[in-house]
């Protein structure tokens, strides 16, 4: 479990990119998450925001934003994002 002291501490960039497991069902207006999905954090405000990998039959990603700290666990071994370099960036 994320702890208070860890979610204050880290900024976004440090979040942003890792793996995490929910720990109990996530609802937002539309879809449910259930406990024991892996997502990626890919912003902290007021909570994570988290995506989910893509759904292996239909390809749908699910989005949900202001997950309190304590509904996630890290999953062990997982990196933040490395930001990509400004010749990364251009050769798009």
């Amino acid at each position: 479990m994320v702890t208070r002291q860890e979610y204050k501490v880290k900024t976004e960039k440090e979040w942003k990119g890792v793996t995490v497991r929910t720990r109990c069902d996530l609802r937002n207006g539309y879809l449910a998450i259930p406990a024991g999905t892996l997502c990626k954090i890919y912003r902290k405000r007021g909570g994570f925001a988290l995506e989910t990998e893509p759904c292996k039959c239909c390809g749908v990603r699910v989005l949900i934003g202001k997950v309190p700290f304590d509904e996630v666990t890290v999953v062990e071994g997982s990196e933040p994002e490395k930001e990509k370099s400004a010749t990364e960036k251009a050769s798009r």
